[in-house]
């Protein structure tokens, strides 16, 4: 764990705040990828994984989660998913698999839904709020 402090505005003194990993900026998707692979075990063993990116406007956020064109570019959710799905593949020979995820970005206090957003890009879908440590549809 890697402690640092975080403002939180320019009223407040900042907080500890502690961190599995922070990466330079010429640390390369395939290395990110590499640190956090671990997770999808986590997951095929049926623990719920959140993996989010943290960091001031323009720190490269949306391309660490995302990435860009091509195989070297690919983001965490990319290569994630890829490496999720071919080690069900696998499994699923032997075993019934179920999978169910969000896909959700937090955005200047409000959380969006990004599969609903892929589906519907005109339009901003439904209000989410978080109440009692889960995901509930708001009015």
């Amino acid at each position: 764990m890697l402690p640092c402090l975080v403002p939180c505005d320019s009223r407040a003194p900042p907080f500890p705040l502690t961190a599995d990993s922070v990466f330079p900026p010429e640390v390369g998707q395939a290395a990110v990828f590499e640190e956090t692979e671990s997770l999808i075990d986590s997951v095929l063993d049926g623990y719920n994984v959140c993996v989010f990116a943290y960091g001031q406007t323009g720190s490269g956020k949306t391309w660490t989660m995302t990435g860009g064109a091509g195989e070297e570019n690919a983001g965490l959710t990319p290569r994630s998913m890829s490496t999720l799905f071919n080690r069900i593949a696998e499994m699923s020979r032997t075993e019934d698999v179920k999978v169910t995820s969000y896909f959700l970005e937090l955005y200047n206090e409000g959380l969006v839904d990004l599969y609903f957003k892929l589906d519907n890009p005109r339009n901003d879908g439904p209000k989410l709020d978080i109440k009692m440590g889960e995901l509930v549809r708001g009015r």
